[in-house]
């Protein structure tokens, strides 16, 4: 899905605006680090989650609450950097 996204954001951004608007640059950035995060963070978290679910049966452990607690900090992060790429979409700062 964060590849349709980057293809209509490319497209849409082409069609009226210049890439190198400061507001579009910053919206791909935000792209890109999410795309980090997806493939850093969330993917193999997500993978130990299923592994520690199936290890402990129908009981979460200390292990898996830890694991997440932590996948939820970073959600929350996503979740603000999506926020500011609306935002930048939106208001269109110093254009």
């Amino acid at each position: 899905m964060m590849v349709v996204i980057l293809v209509a954001g490319l497209y849409l951004a082409t069609d009226r605006w210049e890439l190198n608007d400061p507001w579009i640059v910053a919206t791909f950035a935000i792209l890109i680090v999410l795309f980090g995060l997806m493939g850093a963070v969330f993917t193999p978290s997500e993978k130990r989650l299923v592994a520690l679910a199936e290890r402990d049966g129908g009981t979460p452990s200390a292990e898996y609450d830890r694991e997440s607690e932590r996948i939820g900090k970073f959600g929350a992060v996503a979740g603000l950097l999506v926020i500011v790429a609306i935002f930048l979409m939106t208001a269109k700062p110093g254009a």
